[in-house]
């Protein structure tokens, strides 16, 4: 029941922000894996350090429904919204990249015995989508 209600409360605010408008020089860093050893928290401040011309925000913890409104305009306004879990994007136009990190554990969780199947295949489902969702081509810049 509450992961139906979480998936409501997020389809609600997905609608109510579909028409803010897209800012090219807006980046949302959506943390979700904390601040130790953390590629959303380097790569905030990476760009905080080096692209004073980008405004980044740093969203943590993410995936949750304590946000602010203000703050999930922030996300909606965003070209580029980058992801330490889940896929995520408010809109069609925007860009979400994923900050992989611990790659054999993450494909250990389908094998895992503990993990639910059905969520499993629930997130396979959203990655599917995305990527076929996405830009057929997109410039990447070595960090």
């Amino acid at each position: 029941m509450k992961n139906f209600l979480f998936k409501l409360y997020l389809g609600c605010i997905k609608l109510v922000l579909q028409f803010t408008k897209t800012d090219a020089n807006k980046y949302v860093i959506l943390n979700g894996a904390g601040r130790s050893g953390s590629n959303g928290f380097l790569f905030y401040k990476y760009l905080r350090e080096n692209h004073p011309e980008i405004s980044v925000e740093l969203v943590e913890p993410f995936p949750t429904t304590h946000l602010s409104f203000k703050t999930w305009q922030s996300i909606s306004r965003a070209k580029f919204i980058f992801v330490t879990h889940e896929p995520f994007k408010i809109k069609r136009n925007q860009i979400c990249v994923e900050l992989w990190h611990g790659i054999p554990l993450k494909r250990m969780g389908f094998m895992a015995k503990n993990t639910n199947p059905t969520n499993n295949l629930k997130t396979m489902k959203t990655w599917a989508k995305e990527l076929t969702t996405s830009p057929p081509a997109l410039r990447y810049t070595r960090v």
